[in-house]
């Protein structure tokens, strides 16, 4: 994984974190993609004291198009390519919820 470049969606806890560790273990420079400035702060801050990392913190709310297409220019003014791409980010709501565009909003719902 030396010198490729990894995102990794809902990478502030569980899972998404996890990968990020993984992932910069062998080598790759990660995007960890956060909603939340504060939890991503967080998990970048403990993931960097474990070992040094590539690592990047970016925010973007998966659920807000502008702040998709925000994220994206960011990226792509930075970066030549993506060479991994994890899809990690998801929410759990009791109730059926809507982006702000109305479309319903990507989870599981019970």
């Amino acid at each position: 994984m030396d010198n490729k470049l990894a995102i990794v969606t809902g990478a502030n806890s569980g899972v998404g974190m996890a990968t990020v560790e993984a992932l910069s273990d062998e080598g790759a420079k990660v995007i960890m993609l956060c909603r939340s400035e504060k939890r991503g702060k967080e998990a970048l801050q403990k993931l960097s004291e474990k070992k040094d990392r590539q690592l990047e913190l970016m925010l973007c709310d998966l659920g807000d198009y502008d702040s998709i297409r925000s994220f994206v220019s960011r990226v792509k003014e930075k970066y030549k390519k993506i060479d991994v791409l994890v899809n990690n980010a998801g929410f759990i709501s009791l109730d059926r919820q809507e982006t702000k565009e109305g479309l319903g909003a990507m989870g599981a719902s019970f």
